[in-house]
């Protein structure tokens, strides 16, 4: 879901054994990264989430949960253990593609960034930025059901809702979802109307509502999803509220 200028994305993952709610949220120049009930089927293997694996370009900064390399800084937010590091590697495309990949050779400084998590159910958090400065999105929920990330002024909200449920903001406005979908609220300070942009990841045919609250003041807004080749495309409207 998006309004063309900042969005956001979301992924259930079940992959050989694998499981995870995956969230990724997009502002200005900042992505924040959020995972939830991370978990394998075997319960005693190590889970590892990788932030960033490439060639290596110039020098890495490394400080405490972050790392800086070729133009782009890497927060641990969350849970987990955090790890950079520059090594070298050799090997060939064919251990990663078996049909198609080269079987020449290859070699170089290889840069990677990740986060351990053990081998409990676990979640991440962490934030990819370019500009390294300016105050930081903030994480509201991250869970299995509800995953939520607010601008520093909180003048831009997103969530994911993984089914249908109710998020209060620290300000006590409410947002309902009667369905699962992705939610972005933005509300200018000072400005007589607020953008309200729904996606439908699943997309289902049929509508999704979305109900804003605050004190005495309530509006359900209505979001019809059509088929394909239209269906689960987000849509934007505009709003006065309270």
């Amino acid at each position: 879901a998006g309004d063309g200028r900042d969005g956001l994305a979301a992924m259930t993952l079940h992959r050989l054994g694998v499981h995870a709610a995956k969230a990724w949220f997009f502002q200005g120049d900042t992505v924040v990264c959020l995972g939830a009930g991370i978990r394998a089927d075997d319960q005693a293997a190590p889970l590892v989430t990788t932030l960033e694996q490439c060639w290596a370009r110039g020098d890495v900064t490394r400080g405490d949960g972050w790392a800086r390399h070729n133009g782009v800084t890497y927060h641990q937010l969350g849970d987990g253990t955090f790890r950079a590091e520059t090594t070298p590697r050799n090997g060939s495309w064919r251990t990663m593609d078996r049909l198609q990949g080269s079987t020449r050779k290859v070699e170089g400084e290889i840069f990677t960034a990740w986060i351990e998590h053990g081998a409990t159910p676990a979640t991440y958090a962490y934030l990819v930025e370019v500009s390294n400065g300016g105050a930081a999105p903030r994480v509201l929920v991250n869970t299995e059901n509800i995953q939520a990330v607010a601008s520093a002024a909180s003048e831009l909200v997103q969530i994911v809702f993984r089914k249908p449920a109710s998020l209060t903001l620290p300000d006590k406005l409410r947002i309902d979802a009667d369905q699962p979908c992705l939610v972005q609220l933005r509300r200018p300070i000072g400005a007589a109307s607020w953008s309200l942009s729904v996606g439908n990841p699943a997309h289902r045919v049929g509508d999704v509502q979305i109900t804003l609250t605050i004190a005495s003041d309530t509006k359900t807004i209505t979001f019809a999803f059509p088929d394909s080749p239209f269906a689960g495309q987000p849509q934007t409207r505009t709003l006065a509220f309270p």
